[in-house]
């Protein structure tokens, strides 16, 4: 069973909202808030999500966030850092 058919896709879908926000980020916007409500948004809804377990879809959306902040540090600085940020808050959430 492949990942996406494990978490139903939500993982992949709330990386892709917290790397628009990054590429906002990118272009001098303050995101802050905006990250901060969408990782509420995210623990909210990854706890009603019919696929997977919780705690596990939660971890491997820090995992995810983790991997693609490392993979954009140089290139995309600004974007890097929201992506930390986010997978930071979700931690502690």
């Amino acid at each position: 069973m492949s990942d996406l058919e494990e978490d139903g896709g939500i993982v992949k879908h709330y990386v892709g909202m917290f790397c628009q926000l990054g590429v906002k980020s990118e272009s001098g916007e303050d995101v802050s808030r905006r990250v901060s409500i969408l990782v509420e948004n995210a623990v909210k809804h990854i706890d009603i999500w019919q696929s997977g377990e919780p705690t596990n879809n939660k971890a491997k959306l820090v995992a995810q966030l983790r991997i693609r902040a490392q993979m954009l540090a140089r290139e995309a600085p600004a974007q890097s850092k929201v992506l930390k940020d986010a997978a930071g808050l979700l931690e502690d959430f």
